[in-house]
């Protein structure tokens, strides 16, 4: 199985998809978490992940594989990070524990 994940931070007042489809305008970006704590919080989640490349993180594990994409800005707060999974869906675990992790 194969698919993207954007993780970002919405205003409280979306919750929905139809929240979102019902905008006329675009929503602030709101930052995400710094460079240094995202790479923490997926590290926590996906054990072994590979940071060799600081934008770039790479998990290979049992499940398959997930690519973290958190850009070239250099910007310290991000205000969103990218998921390339390649993966089988028992890694839907670690994604929502990632998401729902404080900071």
């Amino acid at each position: 199985m194969s698919w993207d994940v954007i993780i970002m931070r919405f205003p409280e007042s979306i919750q929905t998809m139809a929240d979102l489809e019902i905008l006329t305008s675009p929503v602030e970006d709101l930052p995400l978490c710094g460079r240094d704590a995202f790479r923490a919080k997926v590290s926590a989640a996906f054990a072994g992940t590979d940071w060799s490349e600081p934008n770039w993180g790479r998990w290979d594990g049992p499940a398959g594989t997930v690519d973290f994409n958190i850009g070239r800005d250099e910007a310290e707060a991000l205000s969103l990070a990218m998921l390339h999974v390649r993966a089988e869906d028992q890694v839907i675990g670690q994604i929502v524990a990632l998401t729902e992790s404080e900071g």
